[in-house]
């Protein structure tokens, strides 16, 4: 009986099924804790798993998040601050990085337009503008108004006159701020055909910047040379005097034109004050009051503030103004050295012309004074003193047929000689 029961005893475990091993729950290895999940079914909070632990349903398997970039992939957004990961838009304002990297490039290229613009190098300056204009976006843009205000006055200085017109035209179609009416004035008014529109958008620079001696100094300028009314000039002038961030400019603009009307001893003061309180080194200063000094009959005086002006810098404005004043003590042996010195130093019209009238008169030599005076011409058909000094030349001469044909001449060629 013993022996049936351990039989059957034996004979039953033998047959039971062994027990389930217990499966651990899904562990977050990194923090070292059971991911809990709540189950879409029966709602409630379990471990995660394919199967829900409490009512054994499937548990929707979900992606993990990506894990977030590192703060160096992060950008700023310029207009609101937010920082994010790098994208075509921000997430918070919606500023398109794409926009401001194209304005970017523009930029680049309108600094080396400006920068060829002031070295003469109006070629090189269009294609930099060129390039610019072909970028997206940039019609949205104060750049694009800029772009074709520089390239008006690149096409102006080429005398390509109707290329300059349409730029012109384009530059002020575009709505620009205020802040752009101050280059359209400029550019305007350097455009013959269309120069009386430099006065309104000068008045809308001002009115963008009321305490501005630039515009002031052009408004000025503009009255001067372009509208011919020597009041408002003036008027211009000393307000740009009066502003506290004013240069010694205005000051040389209104001396220059003192000098054309014959105010000499008011034109000497105003200079003297850009050069005492201003810059003491300008040689546009001290050349400009050296020519003043020789015109008021002050020779001693000229002489010395031109050669304090070449001790700065030699210029070719200053060593012709040089042989103004030698030339006027009858010093002609240093008056043609200057001469010819101030060409080497740069092939100025004006240097041209009255180098061939100092041959006319003291050197009694016709035909060099004609050869330089037409040099002085071919440089610039427009160049109306040129005229006036061949046809002086040719009266005195006795050849008044010459001197008609060079009238004729200034007249084909647009110049109207008072």
């Amino acid at each position: 009986m013993i022996w049936v029961l351990g039989t059957a005893m034996l004979l039953g475990l033998q047959g039971s099924a062994a027990p389930a091993p217990q499966v651990a729950p899904m562990m977050d290895l990194a923090q070292g804790q059971t991911k809990r999940v709540t189950c879409p079914s029966c709602k409630k909070l379990v471990s995660q798993g394919k199967f829900c632990t409490s009512c054994g349903k499937p548990l929707k398997q979900t992606k993990s998040e990506p894990p977030p970039p590192p703060p160096s992939a992060l950008v700023e957004c310029p207009t609101c601050g937010t920082r994010g990961p790098k994208s075509r838009f921000c997430s918070k304002c919606g500023h398109d990085f794409e926009r401001e990297k194209t304005l970017g490039e523009v930029r680049v290229r309108l600094s080396g337009a400006w920068s060829d613009y002031h070295t003469a190098a109006y070629g090189e300056a269009l294609a930099k503008l060129d390039e610019a204009l072909r970028q997206r976006l940039t019609g949205q843009s104060e750049e694009f108004c800029e772009a074709h205000t520089l390239r008006a006055l690149c096409l102006i200085r080429l005398d390509r006159l109707a290329e300059a017109d349409r730029a012109l035209v384009a530059a002020a179609a575009h709505p620009a701020p205020k802040a752009s009416a101050f280059s359209i004035g400029i550019a305007f008014y350097f455009a013959p055909a269309r120069v009386t529109e430099a006065q309104r958008w000068f008045e809308l620079a001002l009115e963008h910047d009321p305490k501005s001696p630039n515009v002031l100094e052009w408004l000025g300028d503009y009255y001067q040379h372009r509208a011919s009314d020597p009041a408002k000039a003036e008027a211009h002038y000393l307000r740009a005097i009066e502003m506290e961030n004013h240069t010694g400019n205005p000051h040389w603009a209104l001396a220059r034109m003192l000098r054309d009307q014959g105010k000499f001893k008011e034109a000497i003061a105003q200079l003297e004050e850009a050069i005492a309180n201003h810059d003491s080194t300008s040689t546009a200063y001290r050349n400009e009051l050296g020519y003043v000094l020789y015109r008021n009959g002050e020779s001693g005086r000229a002489e010395e503030a031109l050669r304090e002006s070449i001790r700065h810098e030699e210029t070719g404005t200053a060593r012709l103004y040089l042989a103004y004043v030698f030339e006027g003590k009858g010093d002609h042996d240093a008056a043609e050295a200057a001469y010819l010195r101030s060409l080497e130093l740069s092939k100025d019209i004006m240097a041209l012309c009255e180098y061939g009238n100092f041959l006319s008169i003291h050197r009694k030599k016709p035909v060099e004074a004609e050869a330089k005076m037409r040099e002085a011409l071919r440089i610039n058909p427009k160049f109306a003193h040129g005229y006036k000094r061949l046809i002086q030349m040719f009266e005195r001469d006795g050849k008044p047929e010459s001197a008609a044909a060079v009238r004729t001449e200034a007249a084909n060629n647009g110049v109207k000689l008072d």
